[in-house]
């Protein structure tokens, strides 16, 4: 049990900071994962807008957002992409937001 929820932890870890992931089954290297705060997103089609505008911009992997908490959790290749890019395409496309701390 206590293993689990310190692998959970790292994992989560790894996921806030935007540490790049090991090569998976995908076979994918240099895939990595930034949560980005984003403020505006009103209803789906706000959601879906941002999600465009993230899948427009190369080397982007996946896009997962939650609206409740402003947060938008990206994959990506850092060879292609950062996550000021996407900060930057989003503020274009009229939407708040933030790079993480880190």
């Amino acid at each position: 049990m206590m293993m689990r929820l310190i692998t959970a932890g790292v994992i989560a870890l790894v996921i806030s900071v935007g540490i790049p992931l090991a090569q998976g089954d995908e076979g994918k290297a240099g895939q990595t994962s930034v949560a980005l705060t984003v403020h505006g997103m009103m209803c789906s089609s706000c959601q879906k807008n941002v999600e465009k505008t993230l899948f427009k911009l190369e080397g982007v992997a996946d896009v997962k957002v939650d609206m409740k908490k402003n947060l938008v959790e990206v994959r990506y290749d850092g060879r292609k992409v950062t996550p000021r890019q996407m900060t930057e395409a989003l503020e274009k496309a009229g939407f708040r937001s933030k790079l993480p701390n880190y």
